[in-house]
Parts: C-alpha cells; sequence; structure tokens
C-alpha cells in the first residue's frame, strides 16, 4: 500500500477504539463559528498548498483518530477542557452545509461519492479528475473543539490532491479581535 494512501485512510478514519471517552457532550449540529474557525483555515492556509480557485469540501466532519490522539497527548500546551471539546465534537461524524465564508469557488462532497472515488479497490484520482472538472483536491475538516470561554478553537484541516499529494494537520487557533488565527500546529502530515 502506498504511504500516501496510508496517510489518507488515517487522516479520514473516523473512528477508533482507543480514543478516550468524551466527557462532554457535543451540540447536535455544526454551530456557526466551527464555519468561522473552517474558513480561517482556508484563508490562513496553514497547510502551504495551492488550494486553487475551486475546490471540494468532504460533507462528513470527521477526525484523523489515533494520530490525532497522540498529537493531544504529546501536546503539553491544550487545555484539558478544549481537548475534551474537541474528543466529544469528533465522537461521531456530522455533516456540513455550505456555510464557508471564502473567497474560492468550493461544493460540498456527499459522504456517498467520497467513498465512491475513494474507498472502493479500483479508486483512482482520475475518477475525481472526471466527476469534478477544474478541482483542485478536496479539504476535509475535523468537528472543531472549543474552550469554555470559546477564544481557543482545536481543528484538523487535510487536503488531498492525489495520490501522492496533500497535506494537513491539527491546529489550535485563538480568537483575536473578532478573527481566528492560527496559533499553533500540533500535527502535521504531508504526502
Amino acid at each position: 500500500m502506498k504511504k500516501g494512501l496510508i496517510v489518507l485512510i488515517l487522516l479520514l478514519c473516523s473512528c477508533s477504539p482507543g480514543l478516550p471517552k468524551p466527557t462532554v457532550t457535543p451540540p447536535p449540529t455544526i454551530e456557526p463559528e466551527e464555519y468561522a474557525v473552517y474558513a480561517a483555515l482556508i484563508r490562513q492556509n496553514p497547510i502551504g498548498y495551492d488550494l486553487g480557485s475551486y475546490f471540494l469540501v468532504r460533507e462528513q466532519a470527521v477526525s484523523g483518530g489515533d494520530m490525532a490522539e497522540r498529537a493531544l497527548k504529546e501536546a503539553k500546551s491544550v487545555p484539558s477542557g478544549l481537548a475534551d471539546s474537541y474528543r466529544s465534537r469528533n465522537a461521531a461524524s456530522y455533516t456540513l452545509s455550505p456555510d464557508l465564508d471564502v473567497e474560492q469557488d468550493y461544493s460540498l462532497m456527499p459522504q456517498e461519492e467520497f467513498e465512491k472515488l475513494f474507498l472502493q479497490p479500483k479508486s483512482q484520482w482520475t475518477d475525481f479528475e472526471t466527476e469534478y472538472p477544474g478541482a483542485s483536491g478536496f479539504v476535509a475538516f475535523s468537528r472543531v473543539g472549543f474552550n469554555a470561554s470559546e477564544d481557543k478553537a482545536l481543528a484538523e484541516m487535510g487536503y488531498r490532491c492525489g495520490d501522492l499529494c496533500g497535506a494537513g494537520g491539527l491546529y489550535v487557533l485563538a480568537k483575536e479581535d473578532g478573527n481566528w488565527k492560527v496559533e499553533e500546529e500540533l500535527q502535521v502530515w504531508q504526502s
């Protein structure tokens, strides 16, 4: 199995039996402030890849599972309340809405389409390119965890643009003057 595919599987896995049990009940839907964090991640682009003028966003918000948990355990700077909020919100998959305030054009990629294109044995990036001509690739997000005062956020962002093309990570953001800014990279990957 190719290294990039292994990373993709790990990044996009939404369940992992080894994760600690969440201690906070997540909201039943993705809140507007989470979309503000997603938009900030796209605008600031901590992954460093050119997302182009058009890309897809995976409709299901999913966590990187064990990789994210290892990063959280190693990071001494993440308060337990922020980590707990992140864990609870990522205990299940949630469906995103087209509510991103970004300059680029984007479309949501339904879960069924994602599975057809990337989880079938004969799936290839050529199928993605045929289905979504002009799209540079796709972005995937986790749910966003917040601290109690909602001025710190924790989220994953990944971007895939080919079999061995992509990057992502787990990021801490801080809200300054009403805007979210990436403050720290806890874990990064690249293929």
